[in-house]
C-alpha cells in the first residue's frame, strides 16, 4: 500500500463472473465456475488487472483490463484474449443451458438482464485463438477479433472477423437495451465459406462419419444475412425479426435424396433406386429470402 496505491497478486475463484462482479459494480456475464490468477494494481480511482491464466467452465483467456471508478458509470477498458472461448460457457448469459438437453423451446427465453448494463461503460478488444460452439454439428471460429462497446446501455460488437472453414465472417451487431423492449440488429457476410467442413453433420452418416464421406449439400458458401428484432430474450428477437437473406453456393455437389425430398427432379430421384444416389455436380445456386416477423419466405431460388 502507498496511499491510494496497490500492487499484488491476485489469485481468485468464484461459482461465476457476473456474482463476483456485481459488489465491484461490474457488469460480467453470468457463467460457470472460475478461477484467475495474476496482478492487479490500483492507482487512484484506476484498478488494473493483467492475467494470463484465467479459466472459466473449460474456456482458457487472458486479460489485460482496466477498472475507472471515477467516470460515471465506471468505465472498463482493455483486452481479452486466448486459446479458447466455450460457447457453453457464455449460454447462462442469453437464458440458454450450458450443455444441450431435451427441451420443447429451441431457442433461449430466459429474459436478459437488461438492468445490468446501465451500471457501467465498456470498450474491449478481443482477440480469441478459437470460438467452440460446444457441438460436432458445427466447426469451431478461428482467429475471432471483435471490439466490444457498452456505453448508455447500448451493447456492440463491431469489426468482428473470424476465420470459418478456410473462408471467413465478417460483420457488426448490436442490442440497444435502453429501448422498451430492447431492439437488436445484426449484419453479417460470409465469403468463401466451405459448407461441408463448416457443418459436418451435413455429411451422410452425420458429424462422426469419416472425412471423405460424402455430403448431402456442398459447396462454397458466401452469404449475407441483416435482421433486425425487438425483445427480452434470443427468442422473443428472432421471433419478431425482420430482415433479408442472400446465399450463393457453387462448386459443390447436392444428393439425389434431396432432389427426391423437395420434389426438384421426380424422374432422377425414381431412377436414383436402381443406380443409388449419385452425388449431382451443383455449378452454382443463389437464393434470396425475407424475414418478416420471424417467418423467412423465399423470394427466389435458382
Amino acid at each position: 500500500w502507498a496511499g491510494q496505491g496497490l500492487n499484488g497478486k491476485i489469485d481468485v475463484r468464484g461459482s461465476s463472473l457476473r456474482s463476483s462482479g456485481q459488489p465491484l459494480g461490474i457488469t460480467l456475464p453470468d457463467t460457470p465456475p472460475y478461477r484467475l490468477r495474476g496482478r492487479i494494481a490500483r492507482e487512484g480511482s484506476v484498478w488494473s488487472l493483467v492475467t494470463n491464466d484465467a479459466t472459466v467452465g473449460s474456456s482458457a483467456l487472458t486479460a489485460d483490463m482496466q477498472y475507472d471508478t471515477a467516470t460515471t458509470p465506471p468505465t472498463l477498458t482493455g483486452k481479452l484474449g486466448g486459446k479458447r472461448l466455450a460457447f457453453a460457457d457464455l449460454a447462462p448469459s442469453i437464458g440458454a443451458d450450458q450443455a444441450p438437453r431435451a427441451a420443447d423451446r429451441v431457442l433461449p427465453t430466459e429474459p436478459f438482464n437488461v438492468p445490468s448494463l446501465a451500471q457501467m461503460n465498456a470498450n474491449v478488444q478481443v482477440n480469441l485463438a478459437q470460438l467452440d460452439f460446444g457441438t460436432p454439428n458445427i466447426s469451431p471460429m478461428s482467429d475471432l477479433q471483435v471490439h466490444l462497446t457498452l456505453e448508455n446501455s447500448h451493447l456492440a460488437l463491431s469489426d468482428l472477423s473470424a476465420r470459418v472453414a478456410g473462408g471467413r465472417l465478417t460483420g457488426s451487431t448490436s442490442l440497444q437495451a435502453d429501448q422498451n423492449p430492447p431492439h437488436w440488429e445484426a449484419a453479417l457476410g460470409f465469403t468463401d465459406v466451405d459448407l461441408k467442413r463448416w457443418i459436418p453433420s451435413l455429411k451422410k452418416g452425420g458429424a462422426s462419419s469419416q472425412s471423405n464421406a460424402p455430403p448431402y449439400l456442398g459447396g462454397t458458401l458466401n452469404a449475407k444475412v441483416s435482421l433486425t428484432g425487438k425483445g427480452n430474450s434470443v427468442a422473443d428477437i428472432l421471433g419478431s425479426s425482420n430482415g433479408r437473406l442472400n446465399l450463393d453456393l457453387a462448386n459443390g455437389e447436392m444428393s439425389q435424396l434431396i432432389t427426391e425430398a423437395i420434389g426438384l427432379d421426380v424422374a432422377q430421384a425414381l431412377g436414383m433406386l436402381i443406380a443409388g444416389d449419385v452425388p449431382l455436380r451443383l455449378n452454382c445456386a443463389r437464393a434470396a429470402a425475407v424475414v418478416q416477423d420471424g417467418v423467412v419466405k423465399t423470394h427466389y431460388a435458382v
